[in-house]
């Protein structure tokens, strides 16, 4: 006879570990009395569960049972990869999953990474329905034994650093001998830029651009909320007093691989401007204090600003 039932903790594997959960007998027939297999029937099984199995081998006197053996049946997410980890930072992002359940017929892993815009890190996930709509960055296939990616670079001047502060759509696709599966979706935000991988060496302000020149190399920003750079938060100010202006609306542009520019939304340059054009201002030296430690920064502007 076969008997079972449900674990309901996976420590208790063996029988003598649990004298109070009564065991089901399968209603089934061996073929002869040399068979070494059975089938359970699927209708007596539920999806997603945990069984303890046992043979029992009746005799006139007593019925002889067998140790037992513990296995969980297929559910919707077997086919697909489980544990996915993500360890993301402003350029590169560590993902790791172990092998889905039902393995038949795998012969290797397919990775796919979208994003839909840079420098969005305050949505933190996209949809995983479709990529439509999304811009691919990466598409590659894994060999079986490889249940690990890196994305991303660990040289700042590489073109394959991810964006800082940008949530990326990560797809792991298990491929078969018959084809490759339904993938496996989940994202993922970088961080804000790092900071102390920048070291400003001169900045200065023309035509409602503030240009910052580097001695590092940059991550790549394509009109970037300000909100989402290494250079947040940014306030203009100076020595004395009159002038003070935060940076909302403004946008950073990479302008080479050691130099960004913050791009001043039209209402920011005009406040800017009409600032330094009050009667109350007097010229003295103009700040930038950048980032969350708020570290100062000399502003050079050129004369043409003042007569605007």
């Amino acid at each position: 006879i076969v008997q079972y039932r449900v674990v309901a903790n996976l420590t208790l594997t063996l029988s003598n570990n649990d004298e109070f959960t009564p065991y089901t007998t399968l209603a089934m027939a061996f073929p002869n009395a040399l068979s070494h297999e059975f089938t359970v029937p699927r209708s007596v099984l539920q999806d997603g569960v945990q069984y303890e199995f046992r043979l029992g081998f009746p005799f006139t006197s007593y019925t002889f049972y067998t140790n037992t053996l513990v296995a969980k049946t297929f559910d919707a997410n077997s086919p697909f990869v489980n544990t996915v980890k993500i360890v993301p930072n402003d350029v590169i992002a560590s993902i790791s999953w172990k092998a889905p359940e039902y393995n038949d017929g795998i012969v290797g892993y397919h990775v796919g990474l979208f994003y839909q815009v840079l420098g969005n890190g305050g949505v933190k996930s996209l949809a995983v329905n479709t990529t439509s709509g999304l811009t691919q960055v990466l598409s590659v296939d894994l060999p079986l034994t490889q249940t690990s990616a890196t994305v991303g670079c660990t040289d700042l001047s590489s073109s394959t650093c991810l964006v800082a502060y940008t949530t990326y759509l990560v797809q792991i696709s298990v491929i078969r001998q018959a084809g490759t599966d339904s993938p496996k979706s989940a994202s993922f935000v970088t961080t804000p830029t790092a900071l102390d991988r920048h070291n400003t060496s001169s900045l200065f302000l023309h035509g409602g651009k503030l240009t910052v020149r580097l001695t590092v190399g940059v991550p790549t920003y394509v009109n970037a909320p300000i909100a989402s750079t290494f250079v947040w938060p940014v306030t203009l100010r100076n020595a004395r007093g009159d002038l003070q202006l935060t940076l909302n609306e403004s946008t950073v542009q990479t302008l080479s691989n050691k130099s960004v520019a913050i791009l001043l939304s039209s209402n920011e340059y005009l406040a800017l401007v009409s600032q330094m054009h009050s009667g109350l201002f007097s010229y003295s030296a103009i700040t930038m204090y950048f980032s969350s430690e708020q570290r100062p920064l000399a502003v050079d502007t050129y004369c043409e600003l003042l007569l605007l």
